[in-house]
């Protein structure tokens, strides 16, 4: 069960997809000013109103991964290199993302 203050709910409208607030309210229990709703129903609605282009992005590691990866691949043809196969950037793109996570 999650916690969360309406207020907060209000204002997200400002800054989350039009129906996203009001799908709160409505899959949740209003008590005073807070909102008590199940775990998996609020990760659910999250998802649902995560913009197409977040999907499957963790982090700052995963944007960095969708910008490189391209570029090394690129390299690796040009110069017959196997960066894109290295191993490292996969530590350090998990790192980044832990570091700097994006939350939906």
């Amino acid at each position: 069960m999650v916690k969360i203050s309406l207020q907060h709910i209000a204002d997200c409208r400002l800054t989350r997809p039009a129906g996203y607030a009001d799908a709160l309210i409505e899959a949740g229990d209003v008590q005073g000013d807070w909102l008590l709703i199940e775990n998996n129903a609020l990760e659910a609605i999250v998802t649902q109103f995560t913009p197409e282009r977040l999907n499957g992005v963790r982090g700052l590691g995963d944007i960095v991964h969708k910008i490189a990866n391209p570029i090394a691949k690129a390299i690796d043809s040009v110069a017959g290199t196997n960066i894109q196969g290295c191993g490292g950037c996969s530590k350090r793109r998990e790192q980044l993302n832990k570091i700097a996570p994006i939350n939906g």
